[in-house]
């Protein structure tokens, strides 16, 4: 690597790292802010900071698990902002006119700033996938235990619709046991129709579910006949058991949260 480009890559991740960490503080202080009211309230919250230590311990995870958000929001933003404000820095030092004068083209000085910002696109995309679903859970559930929220379950749950047409209605979600009751499940659209499944309970069964008191298909079509399904017949609904335990939550939630 040239000295020209060590020099570009170090200034656009301290511009970077900079900028990331002013959004970051100024976002989690004005949430701070705004939820301070839930957070000293012993009626909503139990008390969470008159007990010491464990309430703001509390505080303090429930900001753990919302700073990958506001990662997930900015980072674009940052990313972009600091190949910016590093050729800007650039400019104002007069060193792009030396650079050029000696013959590297201007592409070539973009180069090192493209493949951090390619760097930093590939680091957001792997962190959407496997680290924003995984806190997504921890989030929302101290969202409701800060808003009050101490319900056991959620009734008449949204639709739950998967990226093939499947759409599944439940009456009701148990946080207990992540378990859905009254369930009508619609699958995609064929020539014949819709197949229609319904089942007095589903109970999660790792990242799928299983119909604990059997399920009965109404195929297509007004002349197919309904079949019995035996109790423990898997159900796939296109939702696993933890993102329908996220909308629940996020649905049980005052707007406030």
């Amino acid at each position: 690597m040239r000295i020209l480009d060590r020099y570009l890559v170090r200034t656009f991740s301290k511009v970077f790292l900079g900028s990331f960490v002013i959004l970051t503080v100024s976002a989690v202080a004005i949430d701070f802010v705004s939820r301070i009211g839930y957070f000293l309230n012993p009626e909503q919250v139990e008390g969470t900071f008159a007990e010491g230590y464990g309430g703001v311990k509390l505080v303090f995870l429930f900001y753990v698990a919302y700073i990958p958000f506001v990662l997930k929001e900015v980072i674009p933003f940052v990313t972009v902002a600091s190949g910016l404000l590093t050729l800007t820095h650039m400019l104002q030092r007069n060193e792009v006119f030396p650079v050029v004068a000696a013959g590297v083209s201007v592409r070539r000085i973009f180069l090192p700033l493209f493949l951090a910002g390619a760097v930093v696109a590939a680091g957001h995309v792997a962190f959407q996938e496997f680290a924003v679903p995984a806190l997504t859970k921890e989030q929302v559930a101290l969202k409701r235990f800060f808003s009050g929220d101490r319900s056991t379950g959620v009734d008449d749950l949204v639709h739950l619709r998967d990226g093939k047409g499947t759409v599944t209605v439940a009456a009701s979600f148990s946080f207990a046991d992540r378990s859905l009751g009254g369930v009508v499940v619609q699958r995609p659209w064929t020539e014949a129709g819709f197949d229609r499944w319904t089942a007095p309970r589903l109970d999660p069964d790792g990242r799928a579910w299983r119909a604990t008191e059997g399920l009965e298909i109404q195929p297509a079509g007004v002349a197919s006949l309904p079949r019995r399904m035996p109790p423990g017949t898997p159900v796939d609904i296109g939702v696993t058991p933890d993102e329908v335990r996220a909308l629940a939550s996020k649905q049980g939630t005052p707007d406030r949260a």
